[in-house]
């Protein structure tokens, strides 16, 4: 098996994993400790909506426009009275939709 499906089952097993998760991390004793770590990392990311993220940039002004990369543009924004860099992808890699509608 190559690194790219490797990479993708251990995706899978965390995903799976992570629908089960319900503020019980015991739930993660069945990964490896790299997926543990990414796992602990998705439970622990903040997730807005795309709406919330328009008006936290002023709607992708472009005043607030840092920078722009091979991916999309970078924007600065406050999100709950922080400052942060809020990228707006330019299109969503077809691996990732693939990932996530395989269930």
């Amino acid at each position: 098996m190559g690194a790219a499906s490797s990479s993708v089952g251990s995706l899978n097993r965390v995903k799976s994993v992570l629908e089960e998760y319900d503020s019980d991390t015991s739930c993660l004793s069945q990964l490896s400790a790299d997926e543990k770590a990414v796992a602990r990392a998705l439970m622990n990311t903040p997730h807005y909506t795309y709406k919330e993220l328009s008006q936290a940039t002023g709607g992708f002004s472009a005043n607030n426009k840092l920078g722009q990369g091979k991916f999309g543009a970078v924007y600065l924004g406050t999100v709950k009275n922080t400052n942060c860099a809020i990228k707006k992808l330019l299109q969503v890699c077809v691996w990732f939709v693939n990932f996530y509608s395989e269930t």
